[in-house]
């Protein structure tokens, strides 16, 4: 509603739920940065990238067993979000869950902020405070936290 321009990829290589959900092709893995310039990056992203209410793009994946350094060539998009933020407002990855895939570790390093999700339905258990743990490494990326599943009946308001 704001206008923004968004450009969400969907990273989650072992359950693509975003590329689904957003009818996006599966494109992320096949991308070329071998180009000259960010300008021509640019345009490949909007060309490729599935246009959803004009003002959100969405890239998805194929999707399989691997993480993003054992699909993604050398020289992926991911290297390059800092060039395309001149034509997108946010630029969101989504990525596996943290306590099960390795994934979300590796992508840290592409990006200036990292939002974590958890669960209401859930307890924090040892694995998760090993997660928490690495949010605190994260030397100021950490950008705070979801809570999804929230039962409003069950909230006291004051």
């Amino acid at each position: 509603q704001s206008k923004k321009k968004v450009l969400v990829i969907d990273t989650n290589f072992c359950n693509p739920d975003l590329t689904t959900q957003m009818n996006a092709s599966p494109i992320l893995e096949k991308i070329d940065t071998r180009v000259a310039d960010h300008q021509t990056i640019v345009e490949q992203v909007k060309s490729l990238s599935k246009n959803i209410e004009g003002t959100v793009y969405a890239i998805g994946s194929e999707g399989g067993d691997y993480t993003p350094s054992e699909i993604l060539p050398r020289q992926n998009l991911l290297h390059h979000l800092q060039a395309l933020t001149a034509e997108f407002d946010f630029i969101f990855l989504e990525g596996p869950p943290l306590n099960d895939f390795s994934d979300s570790k590796e992508l840290a390093q592409y990006v200036d902020g990292v939002i974590a999700i958890f669960s209401a339905t859930n307890i924090i258990k040892q694995i998760d405070k090993e997660s928490i743990g690495f949010f605190k490494e994260l030397n100021g990326k950490f950008s705070g936290a979801v809570l999804n599943m929230v039962d409003l009946d069950n909230v006291n308001v004051t």
